[in-house]
């Protein structure tokens, strides 16, 4: 326009300008005309020649400046056209150079342009000239695939595509006869022109497809969960939930999405969602923890717990996943809790006000519990310098440690027994007292050992109770050997009398010239026996002395065939004047154990006197004449347990089998009233169980009982085996 316009100017001034040169000109031959007719001056006559050639002049110099605007002009259209065909080949080349084919048809559907790809498309369709008739392609178009697919109705198949594209249906996908899905844009520009669009998206339908899988499977999997998933914005606001099997506290996902959080959540509660937001925004990729009380949409309060992140900054999508979690409904979580809380605390209070001393140790043997009484023991220190502390860090605790570490590598099918042991504290006033200590394993859901529990009992005052009671019983005994010692005293004193009243008989029948050295012989012999029977009542006496004797509470290396034998002799007479023999089978060899011989002694001579009665007892059922009866002692070493065992056996009646479970309970017994009190057998397991052994009783099948002691073997250097020490 420009050009056409700048020449239109050159044009008009160019025939402005001959116009005006031709009326200069005639006026200056009128001048002149003029002039020679009335012989005007010189001067006249100039003056009328100079105005036209003036005018004349000036229209030239008019003329000159619109050709040489217009010369400017041309040259300017010029560079734009060459500018303007550089960027159509251009945007041809880019058009060329892309995989889907463009078309493009003018306001009366004729061809105008189409690209390589549309060419060789083409090719399969014959000729695509310019200007050809939409028609005629869609035509041939459908021809084509009417060839290839059969069952498509070319007519049909034209109408439709004719429709859609006077319709300008922005967009269309077909499948094409090859199984390739096929899209068609449409865009109209502004002078009616339309650009016709056809792209090949089958790998874009496929991950479209295969993205569709995923997010069925990832919304299957959500709302699986009882749990509800949710995300939000950077607003707060929820852009998502699943899960939750669909409803929230009576809510519907779509009623919560939309919302701030702010519209479960107890308004008490707020503050902590807050906090945990500004933590995990701080600390991305960290889950963070606030359990809230939930108000439903009935108005009713449920225990809640939430669990959020923020992703890092590149993946938040662009503020759309600022925050994400899960809720969880922890109601019956909080009621099992708050349970338990209660049950603790009772079981606390129990703890607490229980006598005992009681310390908790995990499997690291860290101390985690210690009740009131423990720390009684521990005068001038704090809870908080146990638990937390390896207990062998902070007590002195005579168990290896090996012991404790083996129970919590044991199997679970492996069976564990505690184990005891005693350790002396000294109290605030200075006194030392004696705790019989438990060590129990507690195992969990799956067998394994989680925590041993210590329990320490205060058995001084038991310990000396007991004491008493023992030196009771010891003297109870000893009234029951009475008759049997006097007797047994009573035959060297009755041998050393007559031999002393024989001797004075002698000696005063002798006469007085008698010399001292012809009878000496006769009075050696007679003072030789009656020292040998002094010496055997002295015996006897400094038997019964050792046994009456408060012996020792510790525990020593003993001769169990000693003890044994010590306590067999002082009834062997008693047993002989009543028909009982006393039969003693001692093993060669036997190891030393651990024990108290005086102790031991007690409880050997409690058997014995127990197998005396239940003899009379069967010979009192017996139509027939007394005929007495046997006990036998026996002493064993089993090689496989490490015991020594002191065995005392008898023919009598045996133990009533209603008895036989409770043989060691106090007050249990089959005599009657006058002639037992039934301490004897539990005076003797307390005994035993002191000395770290055990007895036990049972009927024999050849009649009569059998009660075994058993006693830890000494090791070669003196100690005995103690139950869970190691060697």
């Amino acid at each position: 326009m420009t050009r056409r316009r700048s020449l239109d100017e050159l044009m008009d001034a160019g025939g402005a300008s001959v116009i005006g040169i031709a009326i200069a000109a005639a006026f200056a031959v009128a001048g002149v005309a003029v002039s020679v007719m009335w012989q005007a001056p010189a001067w006249l006559l100039s003056t009328m020649l100079s105005v036209p050639l003036v005018g004349a002049t000036i229209l030239l110099w008019r003329m000159t400046l619109r050709a040489a605007r217009y010369c400017a002009s041309t040259r300017q259209f010029d560079t734009t056209a060459v500018r303007l065909r550089a960027e159509r080949d251009q945007l041809v080349e880019a058009a060329d150079a892309l995989p889907n084919t463009i078309t493009v048809y003018d306001a009366d559907e004729r061809l105008v342009f189409w690209n390589a790809a549309t060419g060789q498309l083409a090719r399969s369709l014959g000729e695509l000239p310019t200007g050809q008739r939409l028609e005629d392609v869609v035509e041939a178009v459908a021809s084509r695939i009417h060839a290839l697919d059969p069952s498509v109705d070319p007519k049909q198949w034209k109408a439709d595509e004719l429709r859609r594209f006077r319709a300008r249906e922005p967009t269309t996908d077909r499948i094409s006869p090859e199984g390739r899905f096929i899209r068609l844009s449409r865009v109209v520009i502004s002078d009616g022109r339309v650009v016709q669009i056809r792209s090949d998206i089958t790998d874009l339908k496929q991950s479209e497809a295969a993205a569709h899988a995923a997010q069925k499977r990832f919304d299957m999997l959500i709302n699986s969960l009882s749990d509800m998933v949710y995300s939000a914005d950077r607003s707060g606001r929820i852009n998502y939930v699943g899960g939750g099997k669909g409803m929230l506290l009576g809510y519907s996902h779509e009623e919560i999405v939309g919302d701030l959080p702010d519209k479960i959540y107890h308004p008490d509660d707020l503050p902590r969602l807050h906090e945990c937001i500004e933590w995990a925004v701080n600390n991305r990729g960290k889950p963070g923890i606030v359990p809230f009380r939930a108000i439903g949409k009935d108005g009713s309060t449920r225990y809640l717990e939430e669990r959020l992140s923020a992703p890092e900054d590149e993946d938040n999508l662009d503020g759309q996943l600022a925050f994400a979690g899960t809720m969880r409904d922890v109601q019956e979580q909080h009621d099992l809790a708050q349970r338990l809380r209660y049950e603790l605390q009772r079981l606390n209070s129990v703890i607490q006000s229980t006598g005992a001393h009681i310390m908790v140790v995990d499997r690291d043997l860290r101390i985690i519990v210690v009740n009131a009484g423990f720390m009684s023991l521990m005068p001038g220190r704090s809870v908080a310098d146990f638990v937390g502390h390896p207990m062998y860090d902070v007590i002195e605790t005579p168990v290896d440690s090996a012991v404790f570490t083996a129970w919590f590598r044991a199997d679970p099918s492996h069976a564990i027994s505690g184990i005891t042991y005693e350790k002396v504290f000294v109290d605030p006033g200075g006194r030392q007292r004696i705790h019989h200590i438990t060590a129990n394993p507690v195992r969990d859901e799956t067998g394994h050992v989680e925590h041993i529990v210590f329990v320490a009992v205060d058995e001084t005052d038991r310990r000396a109770t007991e004491l008493e009671l023992f030196a009771a019983s010891r003297l109870a005994t000893l009234g029951e050997m009475a008759s049997g010692v006097a007797h047994e005293i009573n035959q060297p004193l009755t041998i050393i009398q007559l031999g002393l009243e024989n001797l004075a008989e002698q000696i005063k029948d002798m006469s007085p010239e008698t010399r001292l050295a012809d009878i000496r012989g006769m009075i050696d012999d007679k003072l030789s026996r009656i020292v040998g029977q002094t010496e055997r009542a002295a015996m006897i006496i400094n038997d019964l002395k050792g046994f009456a004797r408060r012996s020792d509470e510790a525990s020593t290396l003993i001769d169990v065939s000693q003890a044994v034998g010590a306590a067999a002799a002082l009834l062997r007479e008693q047993l002989r004047i009543l028909d009982v023999e006393l039969a003693l089978d001692f093993a060669l060899h036997c190891p030393r154990a651990m024990g108290n011989s005086g102790r031991l002694q007690q409880v050997i001579l409690n058997l014995i006197l127990n197998a005396r009665d239940a003899i009379q007892a069967r010979d009192s059922m017996d139509d027939a004449m007394s005929r007495g009866g046997t006990v036998h002692l026996r002493t064993r070493y089993e090689v496989a347990s490490r015991k020594v065992l002191a065995i005392v056996e008898d023919d009598g009646a045996g133990i009533p089998d209603a008895i036989l479970p409770r043989l060691f309970e106090p007050f249990v017994t089959t005599k009657p009233t006058s002639q037992g009190t039934g301490l004897g057998l539990s005076v003797s397991y307390q005994i035993v169980r002191q000395m770290g052994g055990t007895i036990a009783g049972e009927n024999r099948a050849e009649g009569g009982a059998r009660f075994t002691v058993a006693l830890d073997a000494a090791h070669a250097g003196g100690a005995a085996d103690t139950p869970g020490l190691a060697p």
